[in-house]
């Protein structure tokens, strides 16, 4: 598919609402997912940071390992499934179909099987990561239906209700952890049980919902059955390589370099995760969106859309991402102990890579949008197994920072493939003036930042980081506000109308 794209956006009125409309639905979004990963973020740190001083690095690298592992099961047990429904079910011309209960019959039988499989594999271990693996079998089949059954409540528009239970789920697991700790009582097992438990809590809280939701039109049939998987299971290529960067490296770490290695990589690679939020915020309504606006052949607004969430992604992960590079010895000491003074190098080489991630925008999920899901299974399985490969290479050799490098190497790649790929379908892509602007200027902040450490001799002290930090926070969004498009003030102005109208009619009953 080749459309005609050329320009920004229509400055016309019309048009401008039109796509505020769409970024509405995306900001809507945003800001409940936000408010439930802000949950997660705020009580993540703090319990990384007492469950790595109270089980020790070992312990912790027990933990992380089975959870990555448990993970990596829960993704292959959704197949694809998640994305899949919420495309199929906000397509114009696929929205009648029992996509909801054909993804919830395939999701259950294939997360039995995936718990199963974890639960086996905990026997080639033995002590702490033993009994980790073994709790953590089940959050296979339960992560695995929370993102089948939630698929079908994106589609719906069940904004609340996906992310209050998201963010209680998060309560439970990092708030029972860090209350452990505190009392003295944290374990593998029981931090474990925890995660286990409140990850089934999350399922469970949205089943009613989706039971309501989930009537069809018509009845389950093969060819539909086949019609989604069709599309879906490339995109559990998608999810394996997107869990294999996250987690091979930390799977491989405590393969060739023991638990210990993953203890000390494991929490800086949570942090510089953090810097990722802003995206998965920001593009976790943004398929339904896309989806429309592609069935109705809008791609300027379309590139509209997409420009708005890449360079509110880059405001947002600018302060952290700038932090890590340009000065962060002493934030990871603060955070994690004495033992991670020398982990700075880590940090930065992860950072560099999440820099590609955030720049290029949410191209991976407007390749769904675009249905071009066979492209996503090819480019994930090159990635898996070039960040496999590269891994095998570099952490024999470097440890944890071979890791760290890996990772960076393979993300840089994968988003100039799905930039390109997007480029070629629709002519999509976030190169505006405004976009252009904001990440100059950051950049620029973050050298200005770097000779300010200098000049001031706060290399390697925490007001250094505290004050790169704080500058990039506030020139980001000052920057992005002065340089705002039509669409973004249209959007403006509808929040602004929205917020004076109960206000109005206060004064005018």
């Amino acid at each position: 598919m080749s459309v005609d794209v050329t320009g920004s956006s229509d400055s016309t009125p019309g048009v401008d609402e039109l796509i505020a409309t769409e970024i509405a639905v995306v900001a809507r979004g945003t800001l409940f997912r936000g408010i439930s990963l802000g949950t997660g973020l705020v009580l993540a740190l703090p319990a990384s940071a007492v469950l790595v001083r109270s089980l020790g690095v070992g312990g912790y690298g027990a933990l992380s390992f089975a959870s990555s592992i448990a993970g990596m099961a829960a993704v292959v047990s959704d197949l694809g499934l998640g994305v899949g429904i919420a495309r199929m079910a906000s397509h114009r011309e696929l929205r009648d179909g029992p996509w909801a209960r054909l993804g919830a019959m395939t999701g259950l039988a294939v997360g039995i099987t995936a718990s199963l499989v974890v639960l086996t594999l905990a026997q080639l271990f033995h002590g702490p990561t033993e009994l980790a693996l073994a709790i953590s079998a089940p959050m296979a089949l339960f992560a695995g239906m929370r993102s089948i059954l939630g698929g079908a409540l994106v589609a719906k528009r069940r904004i609340l209700l996906l992310e209050g239970t998201l963010a209680a789920q998060n309560l439970v697991y990092y708030g029972g952890g860090i209350l452990l700790a505190i009392l003295g009582a944290a374990t593998v097992g029981r931090v474990a049980s925890i995660q286990t438990l409140a990850t089934a809590m999350g399922v469970l809280a949205i089943t009613p919902a989706w039971i309501l939701g989930a009537r069809a039109t018509e009845n389950l049939t093969f060819i539909r059955w086949k019609q989604l998987l069709t599309f879906s299971v490339p995109l559990l290529m998608a999810g394996i390589s997107g869990m294999v960067l996250q987690r091979s490296d930390v799977i491989l770490l405590g393969i060739l370099r023991g638990r210990d290695a993953v203890g000390r990589y494991a929490p800086v690679l949570k942090l510089v995760d953090v810097a990722n939020v802003a995206l998965i915020a920001l593009g976790s309504y943004f398929v339904p969106v896309a989806t429309r606006l592609v069935a109705q052949k809008a791609f300027v607004q379309l590139r509209s859309v997409y420009t708005v969430i890449a360079k509110w992604a880059v405001v947002l992960a600018a302060p952290l991402l700038v932090t890590l590079i340009v000065e962060p010895a002493p934030l990871l000491t603060r955070l994690f102990g004495a033992p991670f003074s020398q982990s700075g190098n880590i940090a930065v080489a992860l950072s560099l890579g999440y820099c590609f991630n955030i720049v290029a925008g949410a191209n991976g999920l407007t390749l769904v949008a675009l249905g071009k899901s066979r492209q996503i299974g090819v480019r994930s399985v090159l990635a898996v197994v070039g960040n496999i490969a590269l891994n095998a290479l570099l952490i024999p050799r470097f440890g944890a920072l071979g890791a760290a490098i890996g990772t960076s190497l393979v993300y840089a790649a994968l988003n100039i493939a799905n930039s390109f790929l997007i480029y070629r379908a629709a002519r999509l892509h976030p190169l505006r003036r405004d976009f252009g602007t904001v990440l100059g200027v950051i950049v620029a902040v973050g050298v200005v930042g770097y000779g300010g450490t200098v000049a001031f001799g706060l290399r390697h002290s925490i007001w250094g980081s505290v004050g790169v930090f704080g500058l990039t926070a506030i020139v980001g969004p000052s920057v992005a506000i002065l340089t705002a498009t039509p669409e973004e003030r249209a959007l403006r102005r509808r929040i602004v109308s929205r917020l004076a109208g109960p206000r109005r009619r206060a004064r005018n009953p």
